[in-house]
């Protein structure tokens, strides 16, 4: 637990709304059309064959540019307050299991060029396309997509409905699983969509597939069925 001045406090945000469907009735989602810029040769590829590159934040962690280099994706700072003023400050990581597609609802020749490629492709149906990816994924446990939340700074910060005494110790300092509680009070998918404010033009969407275990920082999926759900992009379009 941790005292911050008062003129330090930063403005608390609720969560990101998330929604797991499951009406008697028919409800129409219009997922958002986003895309994938990538060269040529491997939109080609994996439009004749499935197979596509997944990556991960340890990845994305030791790019060199500026453009796609995160040396911090996947982590931030979590802070909470109570509403008698009590607060806790955590560092946080998440995905660590997480193999992600990066995407955007831009489509810009510029921002292309700069991602240093000569081609895009289009996901027409996020839902399906990343359903067919998960069957091919030994030890798939759970899927998120959403667009990226971008902020000064790296932090979420949330009114706690928690209750610190419970954890104290004899001796006053507080339990550690105290902290745990709080850190997944604190978490959630809002994380692994964080992302510096620096980096909003690229008007990111990201595809996230947890798995059991990662032995590498990305790996090569082959799931030819995703590709109903994807078109290469023509020139002329951008």
């Amino acid at each position: 637990m941790t005292e911050i001045p008062i003129e330090d406090r930063v403005k608390l945000s609720p969560p990101p709304h998330t929604a797991s469907i499951n009406f008697t009735q028919q409800w129409i989602l219009v997922t958002p059309a986003v895309y994938r810029y990538e060269d040529e040769v491997w939109i080609d590829q994996f439009l004749d064959t499935g197979k596509l590159r997944l990556s991960t934040f340890a990845k994305f962690s030791k790019y060199k540019d500026e453009i796609r280099g995160d040396s911090s994706e996947g982590s931030g700072f979590g802070y909470g307050e109570t509403k008698d003023s009590k607060s806790v400050l955590v560092y946080q990581t998440e995905g660590l299991n997480a193999l992600v597609l990066c995407c955007t609802h831009r489509l810009d020749k510029g921002m292309r060029d700069k991602f240093g490629r000569n081609s895009a492709f289009q996901i027409t149906n996020t839902v399906g396309f990343a359903r067919e990816i998960s069957r091919q994924l030994v030890g798939f446990r759970h899927g998120l997509e959403g667009s990226c939340i971008y902020r000064d700074r790296k932090l979420i910060s949330r009114a706690l409905d928690y209750d610190f005494e419970k954890y104290k110790l004899p001796d006053g300092n507080i339990d550690m699983q105290g902290l745990f509680d709080a850190g997944n009070a604190l978490g959630g998918p809002e994380l692994v969509l964080l992302k510096n404010k620096n980096y909003q033009q690229q008007a990111e969407y990201r595809l996230l597939w947890e798995v059991d275990t990662l032995k590498a920082d990305y790996i090569d999926v082959v799931a030819p069925n995703a590709r109903q759900y994807c078109r290469k992009v023509e020139d002329k379009e951008y």
